[in-house]
């Protein structure tokens, strides 16, 4: 369910291939498969796929010795892996800022987690000497990566922060995009009684669905994985809920 999306990747055609011939990778992915278990979190899944795949490519031209994700747990390529952390996060070296702060926060946990899951296999499989180099990486990451990566990710991610503007919309704004909603949903829905046409279906799904996110103010994901067992089980305010309205 995840690899055949990234054989479709045509903009990194190379990330995909890195990635399905990496054995490493792919039992951690499956590690991640039996544990985000819903069609939806397999986006996820793959774009932390296609960002590991991107650090080992960097890191591959950063140290020749890195033939695979499995040597990279060795405390002499550590350095290299901070490195490789830089270039694929674009580290400023003026302003030590990184464009993609979140990037690079995020390859140190992954690189912990993937970290993790290797010395377990190394303990099922009994290749001492492999754990602890992979034990002796890990303690390089926790001491070293807050220092290294993530002090200048966060100080760029607050700085980005507080130059970010933010438009909310007016009152008025959401009165007019609800009575729109309004008419639109109104108008499909008596098209439909009439005949049944799938852009009028579509019309009618689509406009419901912003008109309950608008209503509860609710993200887009909550809303869109709402079952038919949910809707049928909703519950409301009555006239018998006193106790409300006092």
């Amino acid at each position: 369910m995840v690899f055949p999306v990234l054989r479709e990747d045509e903009a990194v055609r190379v990330i995909p291939r890195v990635i399905r011939y990496d054995a490493l990778l792919i039992t951690f992915a499956n590690k991640m498969c039996l544990k985000y278990r819903h069609q939806h979190q397999y986006d996820m899944i793959r774009s932390r796929l296609r960002l590991l795949g991107r650090f080992l490519i960097a890191l591959k031209q950063v140290n020749k010795a890195v033939t695979d994700f499995a040597s990279i747990y060795n405390p002499s390529v550590y350095d290299s892996c901070i490195q490789a952390v830089n270039t694929v996060a674009v580290l400023d070296e003026d302003t030590q800022m990184y464009k993609t702060p979140t990037v690079a926060s995020t390859l140190g946990t992954l690189l912990k987690q993937v970290g993790t899951y290797f010395i377990t296999c190394c303990i099922k499989t009994n290749e001492v000497e492999k754990q602890r180099n992979a034990e002796n990486f890990l303690k390089l990451l926790v001491d070293d990566y807050t220092v290294s990566v993530n002090k200048a990710a966060v100080e760029t991610l607050a700085q980005n922060k507080r130059q970010k503007k933010v438009i909310l919309p007016s009152t008025d704004d959401i009165r007019k995009l609800n009575d729109y909603l309004k008419e639109k949903r109104r108008s499909a829905f008596v098209d439909l009684q009439k005949q049944f046409s799938l852009e009028n279906w579509r019309i009618l799904a689509e406009t419901t669905l912003i008109s309950l996110q608008l209503f509860n103010r609710r993200r887009p994901g909550e809303t869109e994985r709402v079952l038919i067992q949910d809707f049928q089980n909703f519950e409301s305010v009555t006239d018998n809920d006193q106790d409300i309205f006092r």
